[in-house]
């Protein structure tokens, strides 16, 4: 998930190491009496609604709570930023099985996606970056200039990826986590 990958990475300068999760999986269960719940997605129609104050998410989600607030009308307000310290960034990929029944089409539904005037539509819709330089003369205006969106330079040299982990990293991440999210 990525609050778990979030919350257990970034407070240690994303360390695989045991005591540096540790050490993040305690800090995040000091302020544990503090959060509302976990969720992946939850958030979003809180948000809008007004019904939670603060939340963790993909920016594409906050963005989405943040244009439903602002259709409502309802008075609620969203501001979204990324931590002074930074986040997760994650990327979505498209990626082909090796044992694909037909890899060519999929290799051509990819490129499909990577003309600038398709994935310019694919962002205009979702409010996600995309990773085409070509497509933003062709996007809205108001997606291209969104910092939360396109962050500047300063914002994004802050952004990380989370290091990949093998099994036995992975199961321990998860056992840290489910503590922190039980409270134990």
């Amino acid at each position: 998930s990525l609050c778990r990958r979030s919350a257990l990475s970034r407070s240690n300068g994303a360390s695989l190491a045991t005591d540096d999760l540790k050490l993040a999986a305690e800090t995040v269960k000091a302020i544990r009496p503090s959060l509302k719940y976990f969720h992946s997605s939850k958030y979003i129609n809180d948000m809008a609604n007004g019904d939670t104050c603060l939340a963790q998410g993909y920016v594409g989600d906050l963005v989405q709570a943040r244009n439903r607030a602002n259709e409502a009308n309802k008075g609620v307000h969203l501001a979204i930023f990324i931590p002074k310290e930074g986040a997760v960034i994650n990327i979505d990929a498209a990626a082909i099985p090796a044992d694909a029944p037909h890899p060519d089409n999929a290799h051509k539904f990819i490129d499909f996606l990577l003309q600038p005037e398709i994935i310019a539509a694919v962002s205009d819709t979702t409010g996600y970056a995309n990773a085409v330089p070509a497509s933003k003369p062709l996007m809205k205006k108001e997606i291209v200039a969104d910092p939360v969106i396109y962050p500047p330079a300063d914002v994004a040299a802050k952004e990380f990826q989370v290091p990949p982990a093998d099994l036995a990293k992975e199961r321990e991440r998860t056992r840290l986590w489910t503590s922190v999210k039980t409270g134990r």
